[in-house]
């Protein structure tokens, strides 16, 4: 060592350079056993804790690892966190799209929770906003399946939707039904029968009480086919909006040359979490 120090004093830079291949010569020469030696050394401080590893999750900086109950427990209430984001990722994605299928009058409307029924049995919703929210009288509420109902009572804390289900509501409509066109394409086509007065009936239900069993055969109506909206009361951007779908057709007892229709909508709307209310005019 005293030599190899010297050398390194005395010995100049030229020189130095001509050693350089000695030197790779001599690691070359004494490799067989530095490997060893050093592999050596490294099981000693990985046996001496150099390399082990450390519970972050552990108190005192990890000085005191957890047991195997701890971890467990702590595994146990991650996956019901995971399962519990994951049930609520579901859930948004599920109500965004129910939002997309509300169509062209999606961008005049506002979303507001359903905070429960009317406790008096009607067929109506609370929501959630309230006339500082913007809600008013005689505003359309609507849904993924179409026209849910209107706005009838407003205050400071909250609302109420009258559903079209309700026995005071009453609107006009017409009928429609999904075909093919001569493309292959479904189209929702427009049935030639008369206006008809759509009135609810309660029990998630609405009746069309006033056509003509002729009217009706002469029109092709069916089960199945739609009640769609066609009331100049209503704004013009909900026109063909759907009402709900006929379940089925009879004649009235007590006058048999009219039918009797029953329509019920595209959903249980007493079951609704969400309405989308026209809170902007639209034409």
């Amino acid at each position: 060592m005293a030599l190899g120090a010297i050398s390194a004093l005395v010995v100049s830079p030229g020189v130095s350079g001509k050693l350089d291949g000695a030197r790779a010569q001599f690691q070359v020469i004494f490799k067989p056993v530095s490997s060893p030696v050093r592999w050596l050394s490294s099981m000693a401080a990985a046996g001496m804790g150099a390399n082990r590893a450390v519970d972050e999750g552990a108190e005192s900086n990890g000085s005191r690892p957890r047991s195997s109950d701890e971890i467990i427990r702590e595994n146990q209430q991650l996956k019901v966190e995971v399962a519990n984001l994951s049930a609520q990722l579901a859930a948004m994605k599920e109500l965004n799209a129910d939002r997309r299928q509300v169509g062209r009058v999606l961008p005049l409307c506002e979303p507001f929770n359903v905070t429960g029924a009317d406790p008096g049995g009607r067929q109506s919703l609370s929501l959630s906003g309230g006339s500082m929210d913007g809600l008013r009288n005689g505003q359309a509420a609507v849904y993924a399946g179409g026209i849910a109902g209107r706005v009838s009572r407003t205050g400071a804390g909250g609302a109420q939707v009258q559903l079209v289900t309700d026995e005071a509501f009453r609107a006009t409509g017409s009928f429609a039904r999904y075909v093919k066109d001569e493309k292959g394409a479904i189209v929702f086509q427009a049935l030639t029968a008369p206006a008809v007065l759509v009135q609810g009936v309660g029990q998630g239900s609405m009746r069309i009480r006033m056509l003509s069993m002729r009217e009706m055969k002469s029109a092709g109506l069916a089960v199945g086919d739609w009640v769609v909206l066609n009331d100049a009361d209503w704004p013009p951007i909900l026109q063909g909006y759907r009402l709900g779908r006929i379940v089925s057709i009879k004649e009235l007892p007590e006058q048999p040359q009219f039918a009797d229709i029953r329509v019920q909508p595209y959903a249980d709307l007493m079951a609704l979490r969400e309405v989308m209310v026209m809170v902007k005019a639209g034409g």
